[in-house]
């Protein structure tokens, strides 16, 4: 059974009369993912935002009489919160309280399917909610203290105790893996192999794409994120042998921290010799540029420079030959962009020419 959300969203762009749309329209698609109806959007426009509700009182009166009148579970908002803006909506609205980075790494939680990407999720929601536990914490327990290192000071300092020991246990098995990885990374490198790895927006079809360049047949779904731990296979063409990489998926306005917990996938993305930065090509016109300018701009925020971008405009038999014309102008755009092509991952159309143009920016690299 769904349970009732509502999503509420400060805006501070007064100008912004379209970009907001795009960022609720999957801001609810992720919502909905985790199970959730969402009733209602409340966004209210304002320059400057409490600083410690993030919204004004008039609109925390609006957002709390909805989430009595609809019986929500659940307030999502779109802008990521301090913690305490976080507490002080939750204690005010009565239920729970989650931001977009909390949304995201829900959706992560509910999609991993293995150790290591369960690992770093969990360092994740540390890192993130380790102020907000702080808090809360402090306030529970210093109601219960009746003097110095009572009882209630004792438990308030044993619970963070607890939290930064998981922590550095979890930090220690990561960084053993991603020593690992470099290792391999730099194994493949001496042997000449080079690494073409998938970048771009979830349900871009990146993994598919993987499946038709290389053969094999990893799991696809319309669910965001189904992959989170890279996906490796290697392919012969014109007699190089290439390591191809299936990486994580991207969100709009994804926050850079979050991306850096993956580190172990981070470095496939640096250390790629080619970038295939896929766009999902039946995408509205004002999407695609939007999913390509804010994957560069992940890929910069985490200190990661484009290096030779290819951009590959997916599912083409979705689309006419005049509606892929204009949307392929948009590669134009961007001068991170060395080239691109348009292809079908479900019909394998124009995969060789794909390969064509990678073999194309390696030899130009080599000479």
């Amino acid at each position: 059974m769904q349970k009732n959300a509502i999503i509420a969203m400060l805006k501070t762009n007064v100008h912004d009369h379209v970009h907001y749309k795009l960022q609720l329209s999957e801001f609810q698609n992720l919502i909905s993912a985790l199970g959730y109806r969402v009733r209602k959007h409340i966004i209210q426009t304002k320059i400057k935002p409490s600083r410690a509700y993030l919204f004004g009182k008039g609109k925390i009166k609006e957002i709390a009489k909805e989430v009595e009148a609809n019986a929500v579970e659940a307030v999502f908002v779109y802008n990521n919160l301090t913690t305490l803006q976080k507490y002080k909506l939750e204690t005010s609205l009565n239920c729970e309280v989650l931001d977009r980075y909390e949304v995201t790494l829900n959706i992560f939680e509910k999609m991993a399917s293995d150790t290591l990407s369960k690992l770093q999720i969990t360092l994740a929601r540390i890192r993130k909610l380790f102020p907000y536990y702080k808090l809360r914490a402090s306030i529970k327990y210093k109601k219960e203290r009746p003097g110095f290192m009572g009882r209630g000071e004792y438990a308030y300092h044993n619970t963070l105790s607890l939290l930064k020991s998981r922590e550095a246990k979890i930090k220690q098995k990561i960084e053993k893996s991603w020593k690992e990885k470099i290792d391999k990374i730099r194994k493949a490198k001496e042997m000449g192999m080079p690494l073409i790895c998938l970048i771009g927006y979830y349900n871009a079809g990146k993994t598919s794409l993987f499946n038709s360049i290389t053969g094999v047949a990893k799991p696809v779904s319309d669910s965001p994120f189904t992959t989170l731990s890279s996906k490796y296979y290697y392919r012969y063409s014109n007699g190089r042998k290439m390591l191809f990489v299936d990486t994580i998926g991207f969100v709009m306005d994804l926050d850079p921290k979050l991306i850096t917990s993956f580190k172990i996938n981070l470095e496939d993305i640096r250390n790629a010799d080619v970038h295939l930065l896929v766009v999902d090509v039946s995408d509205p016109l004002l999407l695609i540029r939007e999913k390509i300018k804010t994957s560069l701009e992940i890929l910069r925020k985490t200190g990661i420079k484009p290096n030779k971008t290819i951009l590959v405009f997916n599912k083409i038999d979705k689309c006419n030959g005049e509606e892929i014309g204009v949307k392929v102008s948009e590669a134009k755009s961007f001068p991170a962009v060395i080239d691109y092509v348009t292809v079908s991952a479900k019909t394998k159309e124009n995969i060789g020419k794909l390969l064509d143009k990678i073999n194309k920016v390696l030899l130009t690299e080599t000479n």
